[in-house]
Formats: structure tokens, sequence, C-alpha cells
């Protein structure tokens, strides 16, 4: 789990109506915005859409967060929230398709 510091608030998410980037693939939807912040935060949302067990939610974000500890470094004052659209196989995929959004929108660089 990233520190509090680094994760958006619940105020964060009404900022996001007003995104400057919107990104997605198969897995995720992205919505981020540019701050004039010391540090970057991301959070991760997953509806009741891609699943109806609580279990299975909390577990999905706890695997973006396990992701964004590697990458929030490289992120350079951002806002982001991160949608999941469908449930990963595993990790790895969760891993690859993150950072694969992440450079798609121009918000880390390879």
């Amino acid at each position: 789990m990233l520190p509090k510091s680094k994760r958006a608030s619940k105020d964060d998410f009404k900022l996001m109506e007003k995104a400057d980037v919107y990104s997605s693939n198969i897995m995720f939807s992205l919505k981020a915005k540019k701050q004039k912040l010391a540090n970057s935060k991301i959070s991760f949302s997953v509806s009741k859409k891609v699943s109806k067990s609580a279990v299975v939610r909390n577990k999905l974000r706890r695997f973006g967060y396990r992701v964004a500890r590697a990458l929030i470094d490289k992120i350079d004052n951002h806002i982001i929230i991160v949608y999941f659209k469908i449930i990963p196989k595993d990790f790895i995929e969760v891993e690859k398709s993150l950072e694969e959004l992440l450079t798609k929108s121009k918000i880390i660089k390879k």
C-alpha cells in the first residue's frame, strides 16, 4: 500500500471532472490532472460492475497500489485516478498494462 500522502483523496476525485488527460486500454481507464504539488498522487477505483464481491474489488485495488509503488517516483506532479474495467488474470498483467497506459498518456517517460 502506498503512504496516504501519495494516494488521492475524495476531494481529488471531485477535481477529476476537469481532468487534463483521459486515456484507456483494455484493462484500465485513467484520468489525470497536472498539479503544483511536491509529489504525485494516485488512486484506484473498482466499480461493482467489475465485481460484486468486495473481496475481489479490494484485491484489485491492492494490486494497483503495489504496481504504483514502483512507478510513483517516475510520475511528475500529477493526480491520477485509475479505474479498473475488467478483472485481470494475474499481477504481472496489471503491471504491464498500467505501465503501458501511463506511458501512452505521457505521464511517465520510458
